[in-house]
């Protein structure tokens, strides 16, 4: 694709994109739905199987307990590429403006709603974008639904893509017009045809398609921010990231294009020029990435088919219970003059034959099905060994008894296999510290606030600019999980215990010994320094365990023990 194309040859591979990205994922639209529907207890019902409008909730019960297998969301751990120490107080300023970032833009809750993408569509995708009046970076997910990629996109890079498109983005069109970035021409054209019968009819397509993104994100705890109503005239804008080979330069670059109601260029400008990056802002991931299927399954998608079948047996049985608890009769009619097309089922119903049923009146019977309890439970049991839960981390009780050993061998194995949902979690957030930083490298013009809790608890405020963090060699963005600093922390506890116990006489290593534990305890470098000078500065002071409870006089007859009955006491790994 060139740069030198015409506005309407543009508009064209537009729509012929579109059509082939949103052909692509179609297919999937089914299943979605109805993850969607069955993770909100809405049921259809049909005349065969599901006659009654009942669920049983294996997919939320699935999801919310994979959501608790996967950990909250990552501190991030920024090393600068350069050499010298004086570059560390850079990486710390970075890393505080990671936490203005993550708490201004309430990750904690939008990781929430983005683990829940992931499991009901199998994909989630974050977006970073420049925001010019607060001057600084904010986080979106975006809707799966909003998203159109290739057939042949890769699974793990959007920039590897000759496009992407960002769909279904609804503006009321006096902001549009209003927006002295968009083409002029572009923008009278668009207003002479909302003002036309074919313009109001797209207008009113556009709002329907808002109200049912609208319901969408609700259930996945989104916050919509803009709220439109009926006497709102609406327009449905598409971003289009294309790359564009560019003759004076000899190579692609990256464009964004800005298209309204599929008829009119609103703008088109390189992704330098727009977002002062020439990377597509958007980062992905999935549980299970398939190479040649952008749109893979997720963890509904398991559950889903069985999750059905439940709902028939338990269908099923309430509906055997009712009819069976309703009394309804037969009734002779008495020489066959009334002869019933079809029975109704009601409640003491009475139903006329033609013949005799015992004469005059007999009582409908239908037996009772067998107990469907043991199937459910075998399909449930299914569920589990797809998503790799056992019954303790779903909440239940297993089966007969179970040590605590047996308890954690499973949980161990479980946790095993759902770390590699944690592989792809994981590079998610790298990728998307990375774009952070990108993004705050082009674009901060003026010095940021931030303001910190100190060791006092006292708030102090800081204005820092560009030059007291940027390194122009860049920085390596590090994920720091909670569930692995929590393990690596005990087992750094326990080296430690291991120092103390066999180099109780050398003052240096349990001098040292102390310091990491209290690192790993989570002070910080001021207190624990404060801490190790007033043990040096205190004379004759005996280097205790601070793992132990010891008392003094447990101290001081531990002092008294022969050599040979200490070393039987020191603790063991």
């Amino acid at each position: 694709m060139s740069d030198d194309i015409t506005k309407d040859q543009k508009l064209n591979l537009h729509r012929r994109q579109k059509r082939a990205g949103e052909d692509f994922k179609q297919r999937r639209f089914e299943q979605w739905n109805e993850n969607y529907e069955m993770y909100r207890d809405k049921i259809k019902r049909n005349r065969l199987t599901q006659r009654q409008a009942v669920n049983i909730p294996v997919i939320r019960e699935t999801i919310k307990s994979w959501l608790s297998n996967i950990d909250e969301p990552p501190e991030m751990k920024f090393e600068g590429k350069a050499k010298g120490s004086e570059y560390r107080d850079k990486d710390i300023m970075l890393g505080e403006l990671w936490k203005k970032f993550f708490s201004d833009n309430k990750l904690e809750l939008l990781d929430q709603m983005d683990k829940k993408i992931v499991a009901l569509q199998g994909r989630s995708i974050k977006r970073i974008s420049w925001n010019k009046e607060r001057q600084f970076p904010e986080l979106h997910i975006e809707d799966p639904y909003d998203i159109l990629v290739p057939k042949n996109s890769d699974p793990f890079d959007f920039n590897n893509n000759d496009w992407v498109k960002r769909i279904n983005i609804f503006k009321k069109l006096k902001d549009v017009l209003n927006n002295k970035t968009y083409d002029k021409e572009s923008l009278k054209e668009l207003s002479m045809y909302y003002a036309s019968k074919e313009g109001m009819i797209k207008a009113g397509e556009s709002f329907e398609s808002y109200e049912q993104k609208q319901q969408r994100l609700q259930v996945l705890g989104a916050d919509m921010t803009d709220f439109f109503t009926t006497n709102d005239t609406i327009v449905e804008l598409n971003v289009s990231y294309d790359l564009v080979w560019h003759e004076d330069v000899k190579k692609f670059v990256r464009h964004m294009r800005i298209y309204a109601a599929d008829q009119f260029l609103l703008a088109d400008e390189t992704l330098k020029n727009a977002l002062g990056i020439d990377k597509i802002p958007m980062v992905t991931w999935s549980t299970d990435p398939d190479l040649i299927d952008f749109w893979n399954d997720g963890v509904a998608d398991s559950v889903r088919p069985i999750n059905k079948v439940i709902n028939i047996y338990f269908s099923q049985d309430i509906e055997n219970r009712a009819y069976r608890n309703f009394g309804m009769f037969f009734y002779n009619t008495l020489g066959g003059k009334f002869i019933p097309k079809a029975f109704d089922p009601r409640p003491f119903g009475m139903y006329g034959l033609p013949g005799d049923p015992r004469e005059m009146v007999q009582q409908v019977e239908i037996q009772p099905l067998s107990d469907t309890t043991p199937q459910i439970d075998f399909l449930k049991n299914l569920i589990q060994s797809s998503v790799a839960q056992t019954p303790t981390e779903r909440g239940q009780e297993a089966g007969g008894t179970t040590t605590l050993g047996e308890i954690q061998l499973n949980l161990k194995q479980s946790t095993g296999m759902n770390s590699v949902d944690m592989k792809h979690y994981r590079k998610c957030w790298e990728d998307c510290a990375e774009l952070f930083v990108l993004i705050l490298q082009n674009n901060q013009i003026t010095k940021i606030k931030l303001d910190k809790k100190g060791n006092d608890n006292e708030y102090r405020s800081k204005e820092i600019g560009i030059d007291d963090w940027n390194i122009k060699e860049g920085y390596k963005c590090i994920p720091i999980f909670k569930k692995e600093k929590d393990q690596e922390d005990e087992f750094e506890i326990q080296k430690t215990q291991y120092i103390q116990a066999n180099f109780a006489d050398n003052p240096v290593a349990l001098k040292l010994a102390r310091r990491k534990q209290l690192e790993a305890l989570g002070w910080s470098g001021e207190e624990i320094e404060q801490v190790m000078s007033y043990d040096e500065q205190s004379t004759g002071m005996q280097f205790q365990d601070p793992m132990q409870d010891a008392t003094v006089d447990q101290q001081a007859m531990r002092m008294d023990q022969p050599e040979e009955q200490l070393a039987l006491n020191q603790p063991s790994m």
